[in-house]
């Protein structure tokens, strides 16, 4: 007798905030830590993911730099919030619209 496998198909589902074992942030994308976040002196303003790092617990972790600082800096996903850059009167795109993130 020859068994044949029978192959599923999954639909995945874009990450949500919800959803600790995602990576919400892109490298590249431009964060902010939220207020209260760390305890240690923050430089304030922005800051560019440089490297997704792995889980620390639950919480997936990020490495940032800030432009004012010779260092990078290594914060978990709770820690950060999303920079909007579009300009005043510019609408969102339809992916941004739909899931939330570009």
């Amino acid at each position: 007798m020859i068994m044949k496998a029978l192959s599923t198909s999954r639909q995945t589902s874009p990450p949500s905030a919800t959803d600790p074992a995602a990576h919400l942030f892109a490298v590249g994308q431009e964060v902010r830590l939220k207020p209260g976040a760390v305890r240690w002196f923050q430089t304030a303003g922005t800051y560019r993911v440089t490297r997704m790092l792995p889980q620390s617990g639950s919480m997936q972790q990020y490495r940032i730099r800030s432009d004012e600082e010779p260092h990078e800096r290594v914060v978990t996903q709770d820690q950060l919030e999303a920079v909007d850059n579009r300009a005043a009167g510019e609408e969102a795109t339809l992916i941004e619209r739909t899931f939330g993130q570009g």
